[in-house]
């Protein structure tokens, strides 16, 4: 029983630590054209509508990294903390 639940739990903590990377992955490709600071002249007033999109996809991306940081922790803990459990208690 407690062999199955760990392994559950850790196939549940491998997916969200997946789908964190390629998030954390997509994040860093997508700020690599984002620029601090912009001194644009009118003929380059598109420059100013890329960065403003490259803005929001990053906004956008932000609170799921978040999310699922706090997710994949706090279950890497609950992991952990049944593995001690099970390993105190011992085979029943």
């Amino acid at each position: 029983m407690g062999g199955s639940l760990i392994t559950s739990l850790l196939m549940v903590w491998a997916v969200i630590t997946v789908i964190l990377a390629a998030l954390l992955i997509y994040r860093s490709i997508v700020s690599v054209k984002r620029d601090d600071q912009l001194f644009l002249d009118p003929a380059e007033a598109g420059f100013e509508s890329e960065q403003k999109q490259i803005l929001g996809k990053l906004d956008r991306i932000k609170p799921m990294i978040l999310v699922l940081s706090v997710a994949s922790v706090g279950l890497l803990v609950v992991i952990i903390g049944v593995w001690v459990y099970l390993g105190i208690t011992g085979p029943q």
